[in-house]
């Protein structure tokens, strides 16, 4: 049971605003809105450099319709983010939002 955030990689010519509302919908089966967007920053997992860019979404969420790439979801306040096993772990997820 590790968790992550919507996440993804650039298809050519696409903006990082393109990108997060694709992936958002693509995954979870929820057309965003952007509402704030983070500090760019570097991030080093067990094998790769990630280079992420934090988007804070509005979205409708009657409905989750999860991709293939996905089990499961939950809806966790912020406070409670550290409680939750990481798929990147070191405190990805806390990361994350303090660039937001």
């Amino acid at each position: 049971n590790e968790w992550e955030f919507v996440s993804g990689s650039f298809d050519v010519f696409e903006s990082a605003e393109e990108l997060v509302l694709r992936e958002c919908l693509e995954e979870a089966g929820l057309k965003g809105e952007i509402e704030a967007t983070g500090t760019l920053f570097e991030y080093m997992d067990k094998d790769i450099r990630w280079i992420i860019i934090p988007y804070l979404l509005s979205v409708n969420f009657d409905v989750v319709k999860l991709s293939d790439e996905h089990t499961e979801h939950i809806w966790v306040d912020m406070e409670e983010i550290q409680q939750y096993d990481e798929l990147n772990g070191d405190n990805y997820l806390e990361t994350v939002l303090k660039h937001l």
